[in-house]
């Protein structure tokens, strides 16, 4: 689930993206919302950034990130849709 709120979106679901996230060019476009993790101009060991097409509602998360000497990658591909600016935890309970 992302929640935008300002100059930021929220993602708090999905335990491994988790996270406050800053808009990037959103000026720039108007067919979808780039986001990283820490702030745009990023050049720590993490680079954890999404995108989301605001036509289709597809996310995609990426993640690489450093640990020693090795190199992690991590991406995940999401169907999001709008739920307004309310929600039902109810929703996100799958049984």
């Amino acid at each position: 689930m992302l929640e935008i709120w300002g100059s930021q979106i929220y993602q708090f679901l999905q335990g491994s993206f988790s996270g406050a996230y800053a808009i990037c060019d959103q000026e720039k476009n108007i067919s979808h919302i780039d986001f990283r993790l820490n702030g745009c101009e990023q050049v720590a060991d993490l680079d954890r950034r999404g995108i989301l097409n605001l036509n289709t509602g597809e996310l995609l998360m990426r993640e690489i990130r450093s640990q020693g000497d090795r190199v992690i990658r991590n991406e995940g591909r999401y169907q999001c849709r709008m739920t307004g600016r309310t929600f039902n935890f109810a929703d996100f309970n799958h049984e």
